[in-house]
């Protein structure tokens, strides 16, 4: 990811854990999160 000008971000992000049943297609647990990005 590239910032254009120097500022301060605020990035919306999401995790989905998809280990549960069988490994791979059952959506287990998913959180979000801000994360603040200061680019100088």
């Amino acid at each position: 990811m590239t910032f254009s000008e120097p500022d301060d971000y605020v990035l919306h992000v999401t995790a989905n854990d998809y280990s549960g049943d069988g490994g791979g297609g059952f959506g287990c647990c998913c959180t979000t999160g801000l994360v603040k990005i200061s680019v100088k």
